[in-house]
């Protein structure tokens, strides 16, 4: 959502209500600026901030900003100076942020919107309200909406030098003053400074701040000092609650003494002024459907206040202020009538911003309007850049308007055609098309239906190829639907089928080898409608009650509203009138039962006509999701199989989204009912997680991670899946390593050294397992080459859920200032407040860890996001309760030294007093944790040892307070311990005497007699007590050992994470704590070796996973219906599809179809056949068979490795013998090439020789020859 408001008249700025990058100061989050943008391009890659600016403002000459960025548990106010002629972007006037608690920790679009941050004209002043709450139901108990209102002063150490970091420093300083002016104690609502009279030169006189709670409106005078002025009534006090969104539009279309209210339970609109308090004029809003709640209103008055513009439902009117009469009024266009917000630039232009999904996060556009004739000048695109400067207008994109154009208006329904009369047979694209109906009959067991298919003819116009494409029959919740007519629309190139509501709008392909599209799948609520078109071939519709009238000769004057049109979306957006949005949504029901039956060429229409719509949104609920709560016991295969199939087809792209809807939750919410949606489920996340490797991005992992509450139920039979989907997660690539190495920070291990207050200087490549978190700081050291292991990244979401704060569950804490500077006071509160927290038996806990197993936590990926928790804030707070419990063991022991051995006589009560306060102070804290989960506490015997180990000494200190005895030194009683000594010794002589006295003699003979039976049994005895029982001990004992050895790891884990999460929660109840320390990333980065990994996945696949299967393929692959199978959709389980009719299936009272056509050319599908039979196995059988399975594939697995290796051991024989031939023969090729050579060379020395001699006998012929005369 975009908001724009004007800044004089050139300039206006965007507020960006989505994940804008705002820069932190050291809290890990990144401006981007053009200059920042340079730099990180070297990387390929943009670094990413966990803040969003939500809000912003700019001071009355536009060169100071203040900026509201949302984190995760707080907002945070900076200020920024927007002029910087050396370095040519903002710089961050750090000195002044300030952090502020949220009343709602995930607040939506909506609710982000109630936040509103205004920076005075002269920059000396800042306002934050916040009416989140309201957003949210209210609570039952009728407590006062808890919100956030600040003033804060901008103090600067020399006021008369410019606001420049660099020569004077700058601080918020809470102005608590004006905080307690009438109506601002408590204030829930909307504030904003602004200037009444912009003609006047001394503007900072004549500013105001005014705020709006929904019912009233108050203003307060800034010039020399706040004063409080007067207060405007506009709706009664009861309705404030529910006028937010009309108080936010007020605030917004500020100008001037004027601003414009909607009166509440009316169409009017009244324009107040706010100098005299009083009601200027009014003017009625446009509205062409009163029961319509999807548009919005917007509204905005002109640069010098003589206009008021109001758009509602797509038209935009514009009326004068003083009379409210009407100027102009504007028609916009369809593509542009969901206006979000309209906006004056000076008197004689108008910007329009419309609402549109799938777009940029800052790329928005709109309208450019002449006000003066309302003429649409041309369409604006926002610069998508993040950089903080003022917008001017004439810096959009401005692209000239050509409006779609429509020939089809209200006068062309006068002469309407029936659907029917239109031709069955049509030629396109050098192609002749042919639709006929082909009646079937389906024959149940208790009647018999006909129903009727579309086969459509296609052949060339040579007349040497044809095919066929069948629309199989329509069925929807059990009911089958009947085709009446198949027609096509010639001049559009579109193919009608209709029949009793049902309405299917093809696309006729162009090419021979091309598809059908899917146009548009309707179902309408009247079966009997009457079907007919315009002159321009626009589709209507007439519902029942008017073919009545008709048919009773009923006159109606409005003969047009009669025909309802059919209007598809344009592209990948859905019809906007409700009863339009209703017949879209119920025509996805029917067309995904038909697409399981049909062709292959009917599935990819069907495929891409839902993977248009997937990703939108209709009722703030994804289409998708809308598709998946259709699931029932009835039809969870056939859904299961249409969700494999579409997801394996190149349509099937599942968008990260960031929306409240986890798709894999509402499947496995729908298994309570019947555990078979897993299925669905395991389809699901196997798609996300393959889009999310192929993409590299962990943003498509958010179904997911959502999903994981209700996946690691242990009450719920999703274990398996739970492992196997969070050791498919384990090892996530990063998408770019190098800008995380060169923007880390690592979150080194606690180590005891000798100046603990030194740096960990550790190149990265020397550091074992670093866990890295991304920093906003980019440092390049030459060293981190050398670090060469993979990087990994594990989100926080994966260990546990951070559970929304309610409203009422706490009050907002005090501004939070840093820590370093907070007074012993503040100090001893935080103290106090953590102490109440953690003494609190039933505390609101933020972050709870999931009910992982002992298995689930051998992930490496966990095991780095408990580590890194345990580096940053785990063992401090392990290292406090230590500490803790060491002072409370030393005193007990000390109290017992002093007992024993102290000489002096004096009293110990207050020792024992320490000691019980200690050891009551931890067993409260134990009856804390027995009190959150008693069988999750008894199952561990260290808490046991714990209760004994606090339990002990408090009975004892208990007791000595009870006797209240002294012990005194023995040199005062020597004689009576002589006297005690003497008798124990008296006593003890007679006692040894007769213990060893008496019969010295054997009991029995039977000892020294030759009784070899009994010596026998006696030898046996002693082998099988000494000897086996001896080693079956110590197999006990090694395997103990082992399963110790193996899970030792996993334990040690899990206590951990139960360390981290108490810490973790810990630091959402000291103030500023999360703001002053840079350890709560959203992920982190994580590295291992590649042999780590790979033993991992060998271990994963040898515990019986089976790997990386592709389960989209193999589910997809069933979507063709086979022999045996049953028909598909809501249906599949009582009315299968229509099916052949044989002998043997009217005897089994099945559903057959029976074919009444023999004329006609025959389906490329596979005709649908009886349905499978469902077997049930239990549990143990269903493991056995598996095991079997596997045993017998391992076993043939190993047979074919054997023969594999016989195979190459005969091939690399074969190769040797070959290599040696190929040398023998080279060889012998070798020495008859020499021997060629050798006899070539003696030809040509004979032959030289022969041409010497013969030159030489011509020589000697020359002479004789020139002698003749």
């Amino acid at each position: 959502m975009v908001l724009i408001e004007e800044i004089g008249e050139e300039y206006f700025a965007l507020d960006m209500l989505d994940d804008s990058p705002a820069d932190a100061g050291g809290q890990g989050q990144i401006h981007i600026d053009p200059e920042q943008q340079q730099e990180e391009a070297e990387d390929g890659v943009m670094p990413e901030g966990r803040g969003k600016v939500i809000r912003s403002d700019f001071s009355g000459d536009r060169q100071y900003a203040v900026e509201l960025v949302e984190t995760d548990t707080h907002l945070s106010i900076e200020l920024w100076l927007t002029r910087d002629s050396k370095a040519g972007r903002p710089d961050p006037l750090l000195q002044c942020r300030e952090f502020v608690e949220k009343p709602i920790l995930e607040p939506t679009i909506d609710a982000r919107n109630a936040y509103y941050i205004s920076l005075s004209y002269s920059a000396s002043w800042i306002s934050l309200t916040d009416a989140t709450t309201d957003y949210l139901p209210k609570p039952e108990s009728g407590e006062p909406p808890a919100g956030v209102f600040r003033i804060y002063e901008i103090v600067r150490s020399n006021p008369s030098s410019p606001m420049s970091p660099n020569q004077c420093s700058i601080a918020l300083r809470r102005s608590a003053t004006v905080e307690r002016l009438p109506g601002l104690p408590n204030y829930y609502g909307f504030g904003k400074f602004h200037i009444a009279d912009d003609d006047n030169n001394d503007n900072i006189k004549k500013e105001v701040f005014i705020t709006c709670n929904g019912a009233t409106v108050q203003v307060y005078s800034l010039y020399g000092g706040w004063k409080y002025l007067h207060t405007i009534s506009l709706d009664h006090p009861e309705r404030a609650g529910t006028r937010f969104n009309v108080a936010a539009e007020m605030i917004t279309s500020l100008q001037g003494r004027l601003f414009a209210w909607m009166v509440h339970g009316t169409d009017m609109i009244a324009v107040y002024d706010m100098e005299q308090g009083s009601m200027v004029s009014s003017v009625t809003r446009t509205c062409l459907d009163r029961g319509q709640t999807a548009f919005k209103t917007a509204l905005d008055i002109s640069g010098n206040g003589d206009l008021l513009a109001v758009c509602r439902e797509g038209i935009l009117t514009t009326h004068y202020t003083k009379d409210g009469t009407l100027h102009n009024v504007l028609r916009l266009p369809a593509e542009f009538s969901d206006v979000s917000t309209i906006v004056f630039i000076g008197s004689l232009r108008l910007l329009v911003l419309i609402r549109q999904e799938g777009t940029s996060r800052l790329d928005k556009r709109g309208l450019r309007i002449n006000v003066k004739d309302m003429s649409i000048q041309d369409t604006f695109h926002t610069p998508a850049t993040g950089h903080l400067q003022p917008l001017r207008a004439d810096d959009l994109n401005y692209i000239p308007y050509h409006p779609i154009t429509s020939a089809c208006d209200g006068a062309c329904q006068s002469s309407m055609s029936l659907l029917c009369q239109h031709p069955t047979e049509v030629t396109s694209s050098d192609l002749h098309f042919q639709v006929e109906l082909q009646t079937t009959v389906v024959v149940l067991p208790w009647k018999s239906q006909d129903l009727r298919s579309a086969v459509v003819t296609i052949t060339s116009l040579d007349g040497r190829s044809s095919k066929t494409f069948t629309i199989p029959p329509a069925c929807y919740y059990e009911d089958w639907w009947l085709y009446e007519t198949a027609v096509f629309l010639e001049d559009r190139g579109q193919l009608v089928v209709e029949g009793q509501g049902v309405v299917l709008i093809w696309g006729l392909p162009t090419s021979f080898d091309g598809d059908f599209t899917l146009v548009l799948a309707w179902l309408v609520g009247p079966r009997n409608a009457e079907w007919a078109t315009c002159s321009h071939r626009q589709l209507y519709y007439r519902p029942r009650r008017f073919l009545s009238r008709r048919i009773n000769n009923v006159n109606d004057d409005d003969n047009q509203l009669m025909w309802i049109p059919v209007k598809p979306g344009v592209g990948s957006s859905v019809p906007q009138e409700r009863t339009e949005i209703l017949s879209f949504l119920r025509g996805f029901d029917f067309i995904i039962d038909m697409s399981l039956q049909a062709s292959e060429a009917f599935k990819r229409a069907i495929f891409q006509y839902v993977g248009l719509y997937m990703s939108v949104e209709v009722f703030d609920i994804n289409i998708l999701a809308l598709v998946i709560k259709n699931w029932t016991p009835e039809n969870y295969d056939s859904l299961e199989r249409f969700m494999a199939a579409f997801l394996a087809s190149p349509s099937g792209v599942m968008h990260p989204t960031t929306g409240s809807v986890s798709y894999v939750r509402l499947v496995l919410l729908c298994g309570r009912m019947d555990p078979r949606s897993i299925g669905i489920a395991r389809v699901l996340i196997d798609k996300c997680i393959r889009q999310a490797r192929a993409a590299m991005d962990v943003e498509y992992l958010v179904q997911i991670m959502r999903s994981l509450p209700e996946l690691l139920d242990p009450k719920q039979p999703h274990s398996v899946l739970a492992l196997h989907t969070l050791r498919r997660v384990a090892y996530f690539p990063v998408s770019s390593r190098k800008f995380v190495i060169n923007h880390h920070t690592i979150a080194h291990p606690p180590t005891f050294r000798l100046w603990p207050w030194g740096r960990h200087m550790r190149p990265l490549h020397l550091c074992k397992d670093p866990i890295l978190q991304l920093s906003e700081k980019r440092i390049y050291d030459p060293q981190n080459d050398n670090f060469t292991r993979e990087l990994f990244v594990a989100p926080f979401d994966m260990l546990w859920e951070v559970r929304r704060k309610t409203p009422g569950s706490g009050t907002a804490s005090d501004t939070v200032n840093n820590l370093t500077g907070a007074g012993l006071l503040h100090l001893a509160y935080q103290f106090l407040r953590a102490v109440l927290y953690k003494l609190t038996p039933e505390r609101n806990a933020r972050v709870r860890c999931y009910d992982f197993t002992l298995e689930m936590l051998d992930n490496p990926a966990l095991s780095a996001l408990v580590e890194y928790k345990w580096n940053t804030i785990g063992f401090k707070y392990w290292l406090v309760r230590f500490l803790c419990q060491c002072c409370f063991f030393l005193l007990v022991f000390v109290t017992v030294l002093m007992q024993t051995y102290n000489n002096a006589l004096q009293s110990s009560e207050a020792l024992y007093i320490a000691i019980i306060s200690c050891s009551a102070v931890f067993l409260y804290l134990e009856f804390i944790q027995c009190f959150r989960g008693w069988t999750r506490y008894f199952n561990s015997m260290y808490n046991l040892v714990d209760l004994l180990a606090f339990g002990f000494p408090l009975a004892a200190a208990i007791n000595q307070l009870l006797i209240l005895r002294e012990i005194t030194s023995s040199d005062e009683v020597t004689m009576q311990l002589m006297q005690l000594n003497a008798g124990l010794f008296g006593f003890s002589v007679p006692l040894l005497s007769l213990h060893f006295g008496g019969r010295y003699d054997p009991i029995t003979d039977n000892l020294d007699s030759d009784n070899w039976a009994f010596q026998i049994l006696m030898i046996a005895y002693f082998f099988f007590t000494v000897i086996l029982m001896l080693n079956v001990l110590i197999a006990l004992l090694n395997v103990a050992f082992n399963n110790g050895d193996m899970s030792w790891h996993q334990v040690w884990l899990r206590n951990r994470m139960r360390v981290v999460e108490s810490a973790e929660n810990m630091s959402y109840q000291i103030p500023g704590f999360r703001e002053a320390h840079n350890w709560f990333p959203q992920e982190i980065y994580y590295s291992v070796t590649h042999e780590q990994t790979v033993a991992y996945k060998k271990r994963w696949v040898s515990e019986g996973e089976g790997g990386d299967q592709d389960i989209l393929r193999d589910k997809g692959a069933q979507a063709v219906l086979l022999p045996g199978e049953a028909g598909v959709g809501k249906t599949a389980m009582n009315s299968p599809m229509p099916r052949s009719v044989t002998p043997s299936s009217e005897s089994n009272q099945n559903p057959t179809l029976v074919s009444s056509e023999t004329n006609t050319v025959g389906d490329t599908a596979a005709p649908p056949a009886t349905p499978p039979a469902v077997t049930h196995i239990k549990a143990g059988e269903l493991d056995m068979t598996l095991k079997k399975q596997d045993d017998l594939l391992r076993s043939q697995f190993v047979k074919l490795e054997r023969q594999m290796k016989l195979q190459q051991a005969s091939f690399e024989g074969q190769i040797e013998t070959m290599d040696a031939r190929f040398q023998q023969q080279q060889a012998f090729f070798q020495a008859q090439n020499e021997m060629q050579d050798a006899r070539f060379q003696q030809l040509q020395e004979s032959s030289n020789e022969q041409i010497r001699l013969l030159i030489e006998q011509l020589a000697r012929l020359h002479p004789t020859t020139g002698a003749q005369p």
